[in-house]
Formats: structure tokens, C-alpha cells, sequence
């Protein structure tokens, strides 16, 4: 599993937060280790990258299969898909900070999100104090 997705999950666990959505361009870079926009989805037994179509043969290039994250472009999902990633978590992080209230309540629409909670710059901590995932 990609180690800064299992730091991530660690974080989430200690706050009783079972998945995560992150848009932030710089913690999605973060995440794959490397400069990429589209959004991360920690859900609790697998990690997403969504992105646009004419990212993909760059994303496949670059992540690992260790990293164990499932690359899918942004086209090819319905919005029953989006309903089934967090179908089992309760309580599911956003990045606050990088999010409208119109992408609040896209968000929580497109996801079905029973109990939405602020991560408090969670994974901008971890980069501070964690120099060991640069």
C-alpha cells in the first residue's frame, strides 16, 4: 500500500473518520508523488484517483502498483458509482479549506455522505512533521 495513503489512514483512524476526500491539487500530488490534479478518495477497503481522461497514460506511467491505488477517469463514472464509494462509512473527512459551499453541497449530494467532518489541514500536518514521506 502506498505509505502516505497508510499515514493518512492511520490519522483518519484516530479520529474515528473512516474515508477521505481530497481535492486539493498539492495533498492529490502528495498522496501519488508526483504533480497531478484530480481528486483522491480514501475509502475504507480501497484508494480512488479520479482524474480526466487526458491524464491517464501520465498517471499510468508514473504510479506504482504497490501504491495500490485504482486509477479511473472522471468520465466513465455514473453517479450510482459515486453513491458506492463511501456505501459503508458513516464519517468522511473533506479538505474544508478547498471547498466551496457549492462543493459542500455537491459534495455531500454526489457522495451521500451520512456525517461529513473537517480534517483540519490533516494531510498538510503529516507533510510538516512527516519529512520522512517527502
Amino acid at each position: 500500500m502506498n505509505r502516505r495513503v497508510e499515514v493518512i489512514k492511520i490519522e483518519l483512524a484516530k479520529r474515528n473518520i473512516e474515508g477521505m476526500i481530497v481535492n486539493n491539487p498539492k495533498n492529490v500530488s502528495f498522496i501519488v508523488g508526483f504533480d497531478i490534479e484530480g481528486t483522491i478518495l480514501i475509502c475504507p477497503s480501497s484508494t480512488y484517483l479520479i482524474i480526466d481522461s487526458e491524464l491517464l497514460d501520465e498517471v499510468n506511467s508514473k504510479l506504482l502498483i504497490d501504491d495500490e491505488i485504482t486509477v479511473i477517469e472522471k468520465s466513465m463514472l455514473s453517479d450510482s458509482d459515486y453513491l458506492d464509494f463511501f456505501s459503508t462509512a458513516s464519517r468522511v473527512g473533506f479538505e474544508e479549506n478547498y471547498i466551496t459551499y457549492a462543493g459542500y453541497t455537491k459534495m455531500l449530494r454526489r457522495y451521500r455522505i451520512k456525517e461529513p467532518i473537517e480534517t483540519e489541514n490533516l494531510i498538510e500536518k503529516i507533510i510538516e512533521t512527516r519529512k520522512d514521506l517527502q
